[in-house]
């Protein structure tokens, strides 16, 4: 698999299982698929084109980078992540339960509160 980032920070514009190597035919204007690397131009990800390598082959269009990972080792770490975010989900809304409970408890006394006043002045 194949994870691509943006040129120069890390952010993932996605995971492949096979590059989209591409060439830019200027005659007509079109983006057709590359017999591999060597031919290539640039790569396409969800319909993006980028720039891959030192050359910048296609101009205005921006650089990715190309970071071959083990499939198995990324989908065993992002099932851990997912895991802690469920159970940090968990003990949030559990939190919050207790928050909301409280609140109401002290909505309550103020309301009864209210109310006793309210009866004393009417008296």
């Amino acid at each position: 698999m194949f994870r691509i980032t943006k040129r120069g920070s890390a952010e993932v514009i996605g995971i492949v299982e096979e590059l989209r190597y591409i060439v830019y035919d200027a005659a007509s204007n079109t983006f057709f698929r590359a017999f591999g690397r060597e031919d290539a131009d640039g790569i396409a990800v969800k319909g993006h084109v980028y720039n891959f390598g030192d050359d910048e082959k296609l101009k205005g269009y921006p650089f990715a980078d190309i970071t071959e990972v083990d499939g198995s080792a990324l989908i065993e770490k992002l099932q851990a992540e997912k895991k802690q975010l469920q159970v940090e989900l968990t003990e949030t809304q559990a939190a919050l339960a207790e928050a909301y409970e409280t609140a109401d408890n002290d909505i309550t006394a103020t309301q009864l509160a209210l109310t006793e006043i309210y009866e004393k002045l009417e008296v």
